[in-house]
C-alpha cells in the first residue's frame, strides 16, 4: 500500500512539473530586480520544444503584454529578457499583445523569426480602434489607417518600405472625405482635392517639381515636394499663377510662411524690359532696396531683372521679396517670391533655386 501510495503521488506531480514556469523580477526600468524591489514581473512558458510564452504583469498582477518567443540556445538566460543582446538567447515568434490595465487590448501584431509582419492593430482605451497598417520586416509596407475616437476612419494611406507613396484619403469625423491625393516618395504629387464637410469640392492644390508657363514658353521648377500650385486666375489681361510653400511645421499657416506669384500680361513689341520693369514697379507696395547683379548668378533667363525689396503686410509683419520682370517673346512675366522677413534666411536658397531653374 505504502508503495502504490508513493506511485500515484509522483504521477500527480509529473503534470505540474511539466506546466512549471520561470518568473524574472524587474524594476520599473525593466533591469533584473529582486523580488521585494520589483516593479514588475515576467513569467516564462515553456509551450514546447524551442517554443515559450512570455507573459509580463505589474507588481500587483496587472497583464501588460503575452509575446511568443522562439529559443535560439538550450540554455536561456531571461534575466537578460529586455537587455540590449537577449535576442541571441531567443526571439519573438508568434502572435503579440500589449493590454491596457482594464485588461482590453492596446495593440496586436505578429512576429516571424523576430520580424514584425502582417497586420498591426492599436486600439484606444474605449475599445475603438486607433489605427491599423501592414508591416513586412518591421517597417509599414502597404495600406496605413487611422481613425477618430468614436471609431470613424481618420485617413487612409499607402506605405511602401515605411515611406508615403500611393493613394491618400483624409476623412472628417463624421465620415465625410476632406481631402485626398497621393504621396511619392514620401511627399505629395499631382493634383489634391479639398472638400467641404458635405462633400463639395473647395479647392485644388497641384504638386510637381517643374511647369511650363504657357505664353512666355518659361519652364520653372521648385523644390521638391514643398511647393504647390494653388490656383491660377485672370484678371483683365493678367494670366496669374499663385504657388505657395508648404509650412516647416504642422502648425505654421502656409500662406503665412511663402509665396510665389507669377504674372504674365501681354507687352508691345516696342517696349524695352527698363520701360516694363519700371511700368510694373510703381504698381508694387514692394519697397526696392537694390537690383540684383546677373554677376551674383541667381537667375540666367535672358531679357531679365530682379530686384530684392520689403514691404509690411496688413498685420504689420516685416516681409521680403524677390521681383523678377521679364519680356519674353512680347509677353511681360512678372514673378514675385515672398516671405517673412524672420525666414528668409531658410528660404533664401530655395528662392535661388526657383530663379536659377527660369528657362526657355
Amino acid at each position: 500500500m505504502k508503495l502504490t501510495h508513493c506511485f500515484f503521488v509522483f504521477i500527480l506531480l509529473l503534470p505540474i512539473k511539466s506546466i512549471a514556469q520561470d518568473t524574472v523580477y524587474f524594476n520599473q526600468d525593466w533591469l533584473v530586480a529582486e523580488k521585494e524591489n520589483a516593479q514588475f514581473f515576467s513569467t516564462i512558458n515553456k509551450i514546447k520544444e524551442n517554443q515559450f510564452l512570455v507573459k509580463d504583469f505589474t507588481i500587483d498582477n496587472v497583464l501588460l503584454s503575452e509575446y511568443y518567443y522562439k529559443g535560439l540556445q538550450s540554455a536561456i538566460d531571461w534575466t537578460r529578457l529586455y537587455e540590449v543582446g537577449f535576442n541571441e538567447y531567443a526571439i519573438e515568434n508568434g502572435p503579440s499583445c500589449d493590454y491596457y490595465p482594464s485588461g482590453s487590448k492596446k495593440k496586436e501584431f505578429e512576429f516571424v523569426d523576430g520580424q514584425q509582419k502582417g497586420v498591426v492593430t492599436f486600439w484606444r482605451k474605449n475599445g475603438k480602434k486607433e489605427k491599423e497598417f501592414f508591416a513586412v520586416n518591421n517597417i509599414a509596407n502597404g495600406i496605413y489607417s487611422e481613425f477618430y475616437e468614436n471609431g470613424e476612419p481618420s485617413l487612409s494611406v499607402k506605405f511602401l518600405n515605411d515611406t508615403l507613396n500611393g493613394p491618400a484619403i483624409y476623412y472628417y469625423p463624421n465620415g465625410g472625405i476632406s481631402h485626398m491625393g497621393k504621396f511619392k516618395k514620401g511627399i505629395k504629387f499631382g493634383v489634391w482635392t479639398y472638400l467641404s464637410e458635405d462633400g463639395k469640392p473647395v479647392a485644388e492644390e497641384l504638386y510637381q517639381n517643374t511647369y511650363f508657363i504657357d505664353g512666355a514658353k518659361v519652364n520653372i521648377s521648385f523644390p521638391e515636394g514643398v511647393w504647390y500650385l494653388s490656383e491660377k486666375y485672370k484678371v483683365d489681361d493678367r494670366l496669374s499663377f499663385l504657388f505657395y510653400r508648404l509650412g516647416m511645421n504642422e502648425d505654421e499657416n502656409t500662406k503665412d510662411l511663402a509665396s510665389c506669384l507669377i504674372s504674365l500680361e501681354a507687352v508691345p513689341s516696342d517696349i524695352g524690359l527698363i520701360d516694363y520693369s519700371s511700368h510694373r514697379r510703381r504698381r508694387l507696395s514692394v519697397d526696392v532696396k537694390r537690383v540684383i547683379p546677373k554677376e551674383k548668378q541667381m537667375f540666367f533667363l535672358p531679357q531679365s531683372i530682379a530686384y530684392l525689396g520689403n514691404h509690411t503686410d496688413s498685420e504689420d509683419n516685416e516681409r521680403t521679396t524677390i521681383v523678377l520682370h521679364s519680356l519674353q517673346d512680347e509677353v511681360g512675366m512678372e514673378l514675385i517670391l515672398d516671405c517673412s522677413s524672420e525666414n528668409y534666411e531658410d528660404l533664401k536658397a530655395e528662392f535661388e533655386y526657383i530663379l536659377k531653374s527660369l528657362k526657355k
